[in-house]
């Protein structure tokens, strides 16, 4: 029998994460990080808008994403500097990486988030819910329109909380789209590349966030004029995209 276009789409998803994981765990690289990192939180997000009250997503897969969160924020942070004009700062920063990689990845986490991949495939497969084309389209397009509602209505009060979960939001409707669009129910292109383009514009305050957090750590750590130059600039930087956001 058949699967179901949904459980088809999810049960793919966690496939990719699964390739994915060998390559994690062998070389460590920030681009295998941050694609195991979509293909969870594809089945995350989907399984959310569709599934949320009867086949829960894995608590498991939940904390191996956790986990990555410094990794991939170190990865944004070391990927927009230029290594001659901030040569310490880099170094200091590739190392705090290693160590959190070293960490992170670890014979336990490959064996748990493995076990989890595999149980969670074949929940899936045995529940393989029964919904409709129009069901789902309905769903996904109701989200997006809630998303773009509240977008509209940001202003200088909303609070960074706020703006970073209509972030999450959007993230969601974007791979709900991206659903849609893959499994051929919808043409969702446009409505994927607005939700991409507000969840930059809001993830930049959230990174330039993170950024500052781990210069200071990384100035306590091990000071120098140059970590302090940067810290300065990113703290500005900071500053001037908050503003922006709410006035967006």
């Amino acid at each position: 029998m058949r699967l179901n276009v949904l459980t088809q789409y999810l049960t793919y998803q966690l496939y990719h994460a699964l390739t994915l994981l060998d390559a994690l765990m062998q070389n460590r690289g920030s681009g295998d990080v941050h694609d195991f990192r979509i293909a969870i939180r594809r089945v995350r997000s989907v399984t959310a808008l569709f599934l949320s009250g009867s086949v829960p997503f894995p608590s498991e897969l939940k904390a191996a994403v956790k986990s990555t969160n410094p990794i991939r924020e170190l990865d944004v942070l070391i990927e927009s500097l230029k290594s001659k004009r901030y040569p310490k700062t880099c170094r200091t920063l590739s190392l705090l990486r290693g160590r959190h990689a070293d960490a992170a990845f670890s014979p336990e986490f490959k064996t748990q988030t493995l076990n989890a991949i595999r149980n969670h495939y074949d929940t899936l497969c045995d529940a393989d819910p029964d919904i409709s084309s129009t069901h789902l389209i309905d769903t996904v397009e109701r989200y997006y329109a809630s998303a773009l509602s509240d977008y509209g209505r940001i202003c200088p009060e909303t609070s960074q909380k706020e703006l970073h979960r209509l972030r999450v939001r959007f993230k969601n409707a974007r791979y709900g789209l991206e659903f849609l669009a893959s499994s051929q129910l919808r043409e969702e292109h446009r409505k994927i590349a607005e939700c991409k383009k507000i969840q930059n514009r809001l993830g930049r305050v959230q990174d330039a966030y993170n950024q500052v957090e781990w210069l200071k750590k990384v100035y306590k750590r091990s000071p120098s004029s140059e970590t302090a130059e940067l810290l300065r600039e990113r703290k500005k930087e900071l500053k001037a995209l908050k503003a922006a956001s709410r006035s967006a």
